[in-house]
């Protein structure tokens, strides 16, 4: 009879522990950049996403994109990653060339620029003006601020690709109510600021939005 339960415990040991570890390392964090554009031949956003690409960061592993400076093509590859992995947190990391810091963007607006007057126009038609991040945005840039990384706020993501980007993701966000937390960070240029210290700044950023509970 204790031979029999010995048995049974073993191959529960076997058998059962092992696949709920590894569901729990099944669990994702998206983790978005941009390819080059522009002037811009070396855009920092794409070297740090492939930097951290399949790390595995409070037990969870990062899986990565990089999308073409295009609006429609980066909102679709992003929302194709969310679907398939559908990540506990998914951040968007883009150039901001006139950043001398790390830039944690609180609110995406609703507005996008275009070429012929009046120049701008809406993202999406009837909806709000802001959609906000529900990263925790003060608790990662006094994280930040602990390691020495420079960085700070920022309520105003541009009128261009990373705006819109980040306003879609949120729109799909609430339409479709997933889970997942999201937001957009702003990099500087590469010199103004080393690359390591961009990587650790986005892995910083995971860390506390996944340690955090609203």
């Amino acid at each position: 009879m204790r031979a029999r339960l010995a048995v049974a415990i073993l191959i529960f040991i076997l058998l059962v522990i092992p696949s709920f570890q590894a569901k729990e390392e099944e669990r994702k964090v998206l983790v978005v950049g941009f390819g080059p554009y522009g002037k811009h031949k070396i855009n920092p956003s794409q070297l740090v996403v492939e930097n951290l690409s399949n790390k595995l960061i409070e037990g969870r592993i990062v899986v990565t994109r990089i999308l073409p400076v295009d609006w429609n093509s980066s909102y679709n590859l992003t929302i194709e990653a969310i679907e398939t992995y559908k990540p506990d947190v998914a951040i968007a990391v883009g150039l901001h060339p006139r950043a001398s810091k790390i830039r944690i963007e609180r609110v995406a607006i609703n507005l996008k620029w275009k070429k012929t007057a009046p120049f701008i126009e809406t993202i999406s038609k009837r909806k709000p003006l802001l959609r906000f991040s529900n990263l925790p945005v003060g608790q990662i840039v006094a994280k930040l601020r602990e390691n020495n990384i420079s960085s700070r706020e920022s309520y105003f993501a541009g009128l261009y690709v990373c705006n819109y980007l980040f306003y879609k993701l949120l729109e799909y966000k609430s339409e479709k109510k997933i889970d997942t937390r999201i937001g957009f960070i702003h990099v500087p240029p590469l010199k103004r600021m080393d690359l390591e210290e961009m990587i650790r700044a986005v892995e910083i950023a995971i860390s506390v939005s996944l340690k955090t509970r609203f």
